[in-house]
């Protein structure tokens, strides 16, 4: 479970070396859960991992 991470990277590369890295230690044919939260949807705004103004 990494909660919030994906959010948090900076770059598209950072993103990719994580997917990379969670494929590397699944077994084959295991699957692989993503839930990825809308802040819009809670109402609450996520101000500790924005990266930058809003926009």
């Amino acid at each position: 479970m990494c909660n919030h991470v994906l959010a948090s990277l900076p770059t598209e590369a950072a993103v990719l070396s994580v997917f990379r890295e969670i494929h590397r230690l699944l077994r084959p044919g295991a699957p692989l859960v993503l839930l990825a939260t809308e802040p819009a949807c809670s109402g609450t705004e996520y101000a500790s991992l924005r990266i930058g103004e809003p926009g």
